[in-house]
Formats: structure tokens, C-alpha cells, sequence
């Protein structure tokens, strides 16, 4: 068996196996898939007498964290032929796709996954949900379709985004031609939602499927115009986990790391280890200097790491990414600022 990248119109080699995996998606979607994002991504398989018998696609999206802009990989597609399941085939895939995303210096890659359970050995950890909520039920609104050249709605969407979150996905033009085409596929919709007094943009709607409740709607809006959703009885919706996240290039994550601002001390160092079992090139001592604008990961050549704190990448992003329970830190982390959260609501 072959593992590898497939280039070009070997990409269409994947099309039976993503039918095969992903029988929900219907024709029109399909072919948006292999219009669209087969034209821009990275494909990583496993080929068996020339048959792909195991896939995933790391879709390209334009990412900014704490300012810096970076070109980071969605995972998805995942599949494994029937044929071929229990056999190791996933593992050697995913794995390559990640050394590989790895040595090109990316901070980390993420995807939306059908099972948790599945990618917790690949020492991915949740990041981040789905926030259930929706626009106020007194605000007097109109709706207008969204069209991809709305230069005051990319503004808006990204204005709300920097002001909210430390990490999200850049809206451009080409960001939502692709997002249009993929609606139109499945029969969703965009919409640009304003205050019928003033005109004012107050939201952006996504609603992937016409039957979805607008709590469940992709919503991007002023805190001020929203509320929370509650279920029948009145109780409040909990956020969904919707991403998950893999550490890929530890130097690079944590130069985004810096002291917070009421730390008198002009500069930090800190030690510690850290195991990661998947790519070597994190594995080890680190030593770790921080000041007020960033920080710097070297190599600390020469330290044992008898005695030192141990980070994995399930631990740093729990803590980093502000997501679920993270077990107990050392007492400098808490001079450091972690990040303001993520937010993923891509589906492809």
C-alpha cells in the first residue's frame, strides 16, 4: 500500500470513495466539493493497486491569530474504504498529512470531527463550539441575500470577529464565492440582516439547510443584537463542540503567546518538556522567553527533564485555546495571556 499526496486530476481518483463515505451528500453537493475545494487543496491518500482506499483533504483557509495571518489546513473528508477498515490505513494517512503540514511551519491545523474519540490518539483536543443563539426577538429586521462583492458585509463580519476572538477565519471575496457555492449546493442561503429604523447591518446570516431553526444558523452579529437560545423549558442551549484542534509547529504556536499586560517584570524564562509522541520535532526541552509583545521557543540543549513541567498538545491547546477542562498548570502560566478563544464556523 501507498501513502501519499496526489496531485492534480489524481484527486478525482477520490470520487468513488467519498460517495461510498459520505452517502448523505447529495449529487449537487458532490459536485461543488470537486468544482471547488478539490481545486485549491491538499489530497493525502492511500492507494492500493491504484485505488484509493483511504483519503482526507486539507482545504486551505486564510486564518488570523493575534494579527499575524496564516495559511492553515482544514481536515476533512476523512474516510477509509469498507474493505480496508481496521486495518491501520487512517492512522498512516493522517499521520503523513500532519508530519507533512508540520514541516511547512504551521502553528496548527483543525478539523470538525464525526467522533471525538477517533482523533484523541492523534492528540487532537476540542477548541472550540457552536454558540446556540439568535437575533432579539423585539428588534424590528429586514433581510437582503447576501452576494459575495459586499464589501460593508466581509468589513463587518471581520470587524466582529477581530473585536470577539483571538483566532478566526479571514472573510475575503474568494472565501465567499466558495461559501455561496457551497449554500447553493445544499440548498441554504445568506443573508445580510439590518435594522428596519436605521438600515443598519445588525447580523450575517448562514443557514446551511432551510429547515434550520435560527439558533442553529451560522450567525455573525453585535453582542447587543442577540440572545441566548433556550430549549422548550426555558433552560439555556450549551454551546456544541464543534472543533477540534492538533498542534503542529510548537515554536511557531507560542510566539503568539506573550506576558499579560498587569505583569511588572519586562521579561520572562521558563523550562518545561514537552512529550508529543506523533512529531518528533516538538518532542523535548524547551526553553521559553517572554515579554509584552510575543515570545521566543529555543531548544534547551544541555536540561534534563527530570523535574521539569510536562506539556502535551492536548493540555496546551485546552489551556492556549480556553476550551474545556485542562488539568493542572504551573503557577508562571498564569503571568501569561492565553488566547481570547477560536472561532471555526466552516463546514467544508
Amino acid at each position: 500500500m501507498e501513502i501519499r499526496r496526489l496531485e492534480g486530476a489524481e484527486k478525482l481518483l477520490t470520487r468513488p470513495l467519498y460517495e461510498e463515505a459520505f452517502p448523505e451528500d447529495t449529487p449537487p453537493l458532490v459536485d461543488y466539493y470537486y468544482q471547488w475545494k478539490m481545486a485549491e487543496n491538499e489530497v493525502w491518500a492511500a492507494l492500493d493497486q491504484g485505488r484509493v482506499v483511504g483519503m482526507l483533504c486539507l482545504n486551505p483557509y486564510r486564518v488570523m491569530l493575534r494579527g499575524r495571518e496564516y495559511v492553515l489546513s482544514y481536515i476533512v473528508a476523512v474516510a477509509t474504504a469498507r474493505t480496508h477498515r481496521r486495518q491501520g490505513v487512517m492512522r498512516a494517512v493522517l499521520s503523513a498529512a500532519l508530519r507533512a503540514e508540520r514541516a511547512k511551519g504551521r502553528p496548527f491545523t483543525f478539523l470538525k470531527p464525526a467522533n471525538v474519540a477517533y482523533y484523541e490518539p492523534f492528540q487532537f483536543a476540542l477548541a472550540s463550539g457552536r454558540r446556540h443563539r439568535r437575533l432579539r426577538a423585539d428588534l424590528r429586521l429586514f433581510t437582503r441575500p447576501l452576494h459575495s462583492d459586499d464589501a460593508e458585509a466581509l468589513a463587518f463580519m471581520n470587524r466582529i470577529l477581530e473585536e470577539s476572538y483571538d483566532i478566526y477565519c479571514l472573510r475575503d471575496r474568494a472565501y465567499m464565492d466558495c461559501l455561496l457555492a457551497e449554500l447553493s449546493a445544499g440548498s441554504g442561503s445568506a443573508e445580510r440582516i439590518c435594522l428596519a429604523e436605521s438600515g443598519e447591518l445588525a447580523g450575517i446570516r448562514v443557514r446551511d439547510l432551510p429547515e434550520f431553526a435560527d439558533e442553529d444558523c451560522r450567525l455573525i452579529s453585535e453582542e447587543r443584537y442577540t440572545e441566548p437560545a433556550r430549549d422548550a423549558s426555558g433552560v439555556l442551549r450549551p454551546d456544541t463542540p464543534f472543533i477540534m484542534l492538533r498542534v503542529l509547529d510548537l515554536p511557531e504556536l507560542l510566539r503568539n503567546v506573550f506576558l499579560r499586560r498587569d505583569v511588572a517584570a519586562e521579561q520572562r524564562e521558563r523550562c518545561f518538556y514537552f512529550a508529543d509522541p506523533l512529531l518528533p520535532e516538538n518532542d523535548g526541552v524547551w526553553r521559553w522567553t517572554l515579554n509584552h509583545q510575543g515570545s521566543r521557543l529555543c531548544r534547551a540543549e544541555g536540561i534534563s527533564p527530570e523535574g521539569l513541567f510536562c506539556f502535551t498538545p492536548e493540555l496546551v491547546t485546552r489551556w492556549l485555546f480556553r476550551y474545556g477542562a485542562a488539568q493542572e498548570l504551573p503557577a508562571w502560566c498564569a503571568e501569561l495571556e492565553a488566547f481570547r478563544g477560536a472561532y471555526f464556523d466552516e463546514e467544508t
